[in-house]
């Protein structure tokens, strides 16, 4: 069966080996697929079928095959996808000459965006774990370690220049982490604040516990948030 004018993708894997304006259609009609399998597999994979993925895109099952062989091939999509979207976006900042503190607040930033910009995608990985292939799930999790070690080097490397505090930085880093995690549990995008007031919000309060406390005291640069 093929695509439907609504996907306008190609149709065959072979188009992967045809001239680029096919691979860039093949990749931008996938990664609709995937916008539209996060948004349904949110409120639950195992009870949602590709068949409302296919409803949804407006086209059949067999379709998505062209793309993706199975359900579970999907949602091994997702995860990869994210990871790639979150690595990519703490490597940008690891990069920079930032002093450590700095640097640290860009990347729990980075980490709250993509939490509020890819909502259904985290909802997602954070709920439906249990349902990978557990081969995939032996490749995810490398990657995973990757993003957080690249927040634990750089907090080590504010307790040897001595602005931040000397703590366990896993356990450091995995509470700043998890503090931005937990938004896609409670974040709605009408809510009475901005993403960007409650990232600052998140990030004082973060850091107000990680700064060495003579640097605390001007860490409350920020804007503050009006009452509404």
């Amino acid at each position: 069966m093929l695509l439907t004018s609504k996907l306008r993708g190609v149709t065959t894997r072979r188009d992967a080996r045809r001239p680029p304006r096919h691979r860039l259609a093949y990749a931008a009609t996938r990664e609709r697929i995937l916008d539209v399998a996060a948004d349904v597999f949110q409120h639950g994979y195992h009870v949602t079928s590709l068949d409302e993925v296919a409803r949804r895109l407006g086209v059949t099952k067999p379709a998505i095959y062209h793309y993706f062989p199975s359900k579970e091939h999907l949602l091994s999509a997702l995860y990869d996808r994210l990871v790639g979207l979150s690595v990519t976006r703490l490597e940008a900042i690891a990069r920079t000459a930032t002093a450590p503190a700095e640097k640290l607040e860009a990347m729990l930033r980075a980490h709250i965006g993509l939490v509020v910009e890819h909502l259904p995608l985290f909802t997602v990985f954070f709920r439906e774990e249990m349902h990978l292939p557990e081969a995939y799930r032996r490749q995810v999790l490398p990657k995973q370690r990757v993003y957080s070690r690249m927040m634990v080097d750089v907090y080590r490397e504010g307790v040897r220049a001595g602005v931040l505090r000397d703590v366990d930085p896993v356990i450091a880093t995995s509470a700043l982490l998890a503090m931005g995690n937990w938004l896609y549990h409670w974040y709605r995008p009408d809510g009475r604040l901005s993403a960007s007031e409650i990232a600052d919000i998140m990030i004082e309060l973060a850091l107000s516990g990680c700064l060495q406390p003579e640097r605390g005291a001007t860490s409350a640069r920020r804007r503050p948030v009006p009452r509404r």
